[in-house]
């Protein structure tokens, strides 16, 4: 619901949604396990968990506040152009 509001929106407003978040990738994944056999479940499961933890230590220092590099922001986590990740 956050997505159109066009002011700056902080981690707690993120927080209400987490749950129906969770609860979507489980389903997701619960549905996707009745169309493929077992083995490759398990390959998607990997290949999703190795995913969303690289994507964490790739955002960490944003996340936590850590000072990083401008051309570290600039080259690997500004995706879109709308992004404020640096107070340039």
């Amino acid at each position: 619901p956050w997505f159109f509001v066009s002011r700056i929106a902080f981690i707690y407003h993120y927080f209400p949604c987490t749950v129906f978040v969770v609860l979507m990738i489980a389903y997701s994944l619960y549905n996707l396990k009745k169309h493929m056999s077992h083995r490759q479940f398990k390959i998607v499961l990997v290949v999703y968990g190795v995913a969303a933890f690289g994507l964490f230590l790739l955002f960490y220092p944003v996340l936590s506040g850590q000072a990083v590099d401008a051309d570290y922001v600039s080259r690997y986590l500004r995706w879109f152009d709308g992004w404020v990740l640096t107070l340039d």
